[in-house]
């Protein structure tokens, strides 16, 4: 655990918390105090970095997380532990907040039920809302997903109309409608806006996230059939920097795109395969209906074997649509800005590196091979 917080802060001290575009003001968050919920999550975890590095009184809300989690060692915020669909217990912990990053949520395609994805993320919110001090700013942690995709490459930003009503998934049919519960308590007065990041990467990826889950499975040899869709990438620590310049300059009522770079995914795999000093012996882009088939041998596998399936039906699903768009507005209004891609996959990749110590045996020695 010591080794993992050193970790972080040696981060903020080569700059992974300070770069370029935009900073958020200390004199604003200094002092105050903050609330996150989902604090032991990707974003979260990088949120309470950011917070802390600026001197303001974190309280932390999220369920216990494994023992080896770093936030559990932390000795100058406030952790509590425990459930957004806890109303009572809300009322406590939101008490004095001034800030509330509600980020609280899982996000999962497969493995958990729709019931409870839709009860956290939407009872959840709205025990938030009526929790919160009525002084207090919300910012929001939707997600892209709720902005809708297309067939071709092309970005999409905020005033797009939802389009993925037929995919029925319930994360996304969640955070949509999680999303329009906090952008109706705007109309009613209460200061809040939304925020939709992109698909998340960088270090210190403890879960791991999605994204992170299929660069892991990438850097062990396990993908070499790709989809023939792309995602909007983001660096987390961007994504964080964005939700406290949200909180600083947005507008209430207001969404905002938080993303990073789109890419393909047989792109995103050569930037992971180029970092790791490998070169894939073969990369294939897949047809959607021969990856619905193997989603579909994968779920029987899955459920004999109890585990997560690979590719999952509702992957096949996603990876079918181009996940692109436009930060526009959040340059403009925020400040928000990207780093390099290539900087967000090598930091990625040393974290994991030195995180995981991979090792390639068999097919993965044989498939990735070293680069020329």
């Amino acid at each position: 655990m010591d080794e993992k917080l050193t970790n972080s802060q040696n981060a903020i001290k080569n700059s992974s918390y300070a770069w370029h575009g935009l900073q958020p003001r200390a004199e604003y968050w200094r002092g105050r105090l903050v609330v996150v919920t989902g604090a032991t999550g990707f974003l979260g975890w990088h949120l309470v970095q950011w917070l802390r590095h600026l001197g303001a009184r974190v309280r932390t809300f999220a369920l216990h997380p494994p023992l080896d989690h770093p936030l559990l060692t932390l000795k100058d915020i406030e952790p509590i532990f425990g459930d957004v669909r806890n109303q009572r217990l809300l009322q406590d912990i939101l008490s004095e907040s001034s800030v509330i990053f509600h980020a609280a949520g899982p996000v999962a395609v497969w493995g958990i039920d729709a019931d409870t994805i839709m009860q956290s993320h939407v009872v959840g919110t709205k025990h938030v809302l009526q929790a919160a001090p009525p002084q207090a700013k919300i910012v929001y942690t939707s997600s892209v997903t709720t902005i809708g995709a297309t067939r071709k490459p092309i970005p999409l930003d905020e005033e797009h109309s939802f389009n993925l009503g037929r995919l029925a998934l319930p994360y996304i049919q969640a955070k949509r409608v999680a999303e329009q519960t906090v952008l109706k308590a705007c109309q009613e007065g209460r200061w809040a806006c939304v925020v939709n990041p992109g698909y998340l990467l960088g270090p210190e990826d403890y879960g791991p996230s999605v994204l992170g889950r299929f660069c892991h499975r990438f850097w062990k040899g396990r993908i070499w059939l790709v989809p023939r869709g792309g995602i909007n990438v983001a660096d987390v620590r961007d994504v964080a920097r964005g939700h406290l310049l949200a909180a600083e300059r947005g507008q209430p009522g207001s969404r905002y795109i938080l993303g990073g770079h789109n890419l393909s995914f047989r792109e995103l795999c050569h930037l992971l395969a180029h970092v790791s000093a490998t070169h894939p012996r073969f990369l294939c882009t897949c047809p959607s209906p021969l990856l619905a088939f193997l989603a579909l041998l994968a779920q029987v596998r899955a459920w004999w074997k109890k585990r997560e399936p690979y590719p999952s039906v509702a992957q096949v699903k996603i990876g079918s649509y181009y996940w692109y768009y436009s930060s526009r507005r959040a340059m403009e209004e925020l400040g928000y800005s990207v780093r390099d891609i290539a900087i967000t996959v090598r930091d990625t990749w040393e974290w994991y590196s030195r995180t995981y110590h991979p090792k390639w045996r068999a097919f993965q020695r044989w498939w990735l091979r070293p680069a020329a």
